[in-house]
């Protein structure tokens, strides 16, 4: 399992270059939603930024995580905006 952590603010006209494809905007969007407040439900467990850690990004994601969803975290995790605890990051 892979922890998640955010890997540092980008500005408007960076992130307009990055063009990614729908599966990496569903990871950034839940990324974003969690580490604004949003709650989710992980083991019918509702949880947020107030009362857990981070949860892997599948968990995370919930249902909207498709098996193609793992080349676009690599991706991400590439292109520097989320970070990786199988890499030896500080996550």
């Amino acid at each position: 399992m892979q922890k998640l952590s955010y890997g540092g603010t980008i500005t408007l006209r960076e992130g307009t270059n990055l063009r990614p494809k729908r599966p990496g905007v569903v990871i950034l969007f839940w990324v974003t939603a969690w580490f604004n407040g949003k709650a989710v439900s992980v083991h019918d467990r509702t949880v947020s930024t107030a009362s857990a850690y981070e949860p892997p990004l599948r968990q995370l994601c919930g249902d909207d995580w498709d098996p193609h969803f793992d080349q676009a975290h690599e991706r991400l995790i590439e292109r520097g905006l989320v970070k990786s605890q199988s890499r030896g990051e500080n996550v």
